[in-house]
């Protein structure tokens, strides 16, 4: 039972990193170590509601660390086993 329930845990994590739009936000996340969501809008050119979906998403998927400073939330990476499964996804892009 315990490898099923790990085989289940990867298939989540696999497809919550299939959306675009959180591949970018990995990425962000590895270039600087907390993003506010506010940020994240500006950056990627997305509404609030949209941005707030998606990290939603992905800290109930245990990828994410939320830190509330003030009124801003900050979100940094949990799983740094993340970012590096995103850049070697990038390392197999064709040239």
């Amino acid at each position: 039972m315990p490898k099923q329930k790990s085989t289940i845990l990867i298939a989540e994590v696999l497809r919550t990193l299939g959306h675009p739009l959180r591949v970018r936000m990995i990425e962000m996340l590895t270039e600087k170590k907390e993003i506010a969501v506010n940020e994240f809008c500006i950056l990627l050119d997305t509404e609030q509601s949209l941005m707030s979906h998606h990290l939603n998403h992905m800290k109930a998927r245990r990828l994410l660390n939320a830190r509330r400073v003030g009124k801003n939330v900050l979100y940094s990476m949990k799983l740094n086993k993340a970012k590096e499964l995103v850049a070697l996804l990038r390392a197999m892009e064709p040239d």
